[in-house]
């Protein structure tokens, strides 16, 4: 279990890595499949880690906003 909750973070900080380079324009743009745009995706991506991350410590789920400018992400 610890392999794959250490690839499953391997895999995201790649997509993170690959994010930086991709202008804000494409991130936000809606796109089919997943959950709109690739900011989106990677936004539920996150939420859902930090959703089991509190189930296992067993605290309440709580609901992130998505609302968010790109310029703060920097």
């Amino acid at each position: 279990m610890l392999t794959l909750f250490r690839y499953n973070w391997q895999v995201r900080e790649e997509w993170f890595d690959w994010c930086e380079g991709v202008p804000d324009e494409e991130l936000t743009r809606q796109r089919i499949g997943g959950v709109g745009s690739f900011l989106r995706t990677l936004w539920h991506i996150v939420d859902s880690e930090y959703s089991w991350i509190r189930a296992m410590e067993g605290k309440p789920d709580v609901q992130l906003p998505f609302e968010v400018e790109l310029s703060n992400l920097v």
